[in-house]
């Protein structure tokens, strides 16, 4: 088989850029004299310069090969003649093959139309079903627009919500803290007036017993039973309100604890004149 100079120039650049001694450069997308679809086309536009770079790339790859093996093969030894003629043969079947196949499925302009007519089917589908569904559109968009008032509405409810809060706490916060500092005093006050009486019911027993005591010099005379619990009363008295280190307290309390020990000596004489 001969082929033409022309061809054979041709293939050659084609084997060059495939094996790398040329700079390979990508086979460029379709021309289409249309303007661009819309951005609803542009899934179908890139499926359509995707498969025209698949197409042409493959094409140049098997012309390439082809190229390789007719004129820049070495010579086959005489060993490998049969094989050699046998690869040829098998080569040119699948080339003749390829090339029918090629021109059944048809060139790259009736599948660009192709595509071009499935998309106005899929405009004139979507058309439809935007005509055929326009009332429930519309009570959709409809409703969008009530829950967008009403979102609108609910976040200014609750602006002014969060504004009354802040002005209520604003508000509560100077009284809370004057009830809090004066129930404190209350406290304080309280505790304060139970020592007062504490101490002045110490006093007034304190007081008992020295009218007990110096109304008789003698404490032989004295009226122990008497004495005896006005002193029982003055020391749990004592214990009870937790009145030690009171000044006053402290200094009728030595008198205390000295008439204690005169009347713990009476009483273990009388005990002693009872056991007799």
């Amino acid at each position: 088989m001969t082929f033409p100079n022309y061809i054979k120039e041709a293939v050659y650049f084609c084997h060059l850029s495939s094996s790398h001694l040329l700079p390979r450069r990508r086979c460029p997308p379709p021309f289409f004299p249309n303007p661009p679809p819309p951005s609803l086309h542009r899934l179908l536009l890139l499926l359509i310069n995707t498969f025209s770079y698949i197409f042409f790339s493959r094409l140049l790859t098997y012309v390439s090969s082809l190229t390789a093996f007719f004129f820049f093969s070495p010579p086959p030894s005489s060993s490998s003649l049969h094989r050699t003629a046998e690869s040829r043969i098998h080569l040119r079947s699948q080339y003749v093959q390829f090339s029918s196949v090629v021109l059944s499925s048809g060139s790259a302009a009736s599948r660009i139309e192709k595509l071009q007519e499935g998309l106005r089917l899929l405009d004139n589908q979507l058309r439809h079903e935007v005509l055929s569904r326009h009332q429930d559109l519309i009570n959709q968009l409809s409703s969008l627009k009530a829950s967008e008032s009403s979102l609108s509405s609910l976040r200014s409810s609750l602006s002014s919500l969060n504004s009354s809060l802040r002005q209520a706490r604003s508000e509560l916060f100077d009284p809370h803290c004057v009830i809090a500092v004066q129930t404190l005093q209350l406290t304080n006050l309280h505790s304060t007036s139970v020592l007062v009486q504490s101490t002045i019911r110490i006093l007034r027993l304190v007081r008992k017993l020295q009218n007990l005591v110096n109304s008789q010099p003698d404490p032989e005379k004295w009226d122990l039973p008497k004495a005896v619990k006005l002193h029982f009363e003055i020391f749990t008295l004592y214990n009870k309100s937790h009145l030690s280190g009171t000044d006053a307290i402290d200094s009728e309390l030595k008198w205390v604890i000295e008439i204690g020990s005169k009347i713990r000596a009476e009483g273990m004489k009388i005990l002693e004149k009872g056991l007799e």
